[in-house]
């Protein structure tokens, strides 16, 4: 079993840099990962990679806060509780 294995994890600027070499190191331990990028070229191609590598991946071109909490609702499910409160 990996370190990381059934975690999420959420990745800005995956594209290239350290934002890269995080998604990399973090798929290699098993995590599920959410990342984004306002290059959405560069950004399928990290994608791919891990893919190809094997890793479980979510990808999202996310150039705002409210897609990045979207993207973890789809993995994850509601993050707060919206149910009605009694009045």
């Amino acid at each position: 079993m990996d370190k990381l294995d059934q975690k999420v994890v959420l990745i800005t600027g995956a594209n290239q840099g350290i934002g890269k070499g995080m998604a990399q190191l973090f798929a290699s331990e098993g995590a599920r990962l959410a990342i984004g990028a306002r290059n959405a070229e560069k950004l399928g191609a990290v994608a791919d990679e891990l893919t190809a590598a094997g890793k479980k991946q979510l990808k999202k071109r996310v150039t705002e806060w409210q897609a990045y909490v979207q993207c973890l609702q789809e993995i994850l499910g509601p993050l707060v509780d919206q149910s009605p409160q009694p009045a």
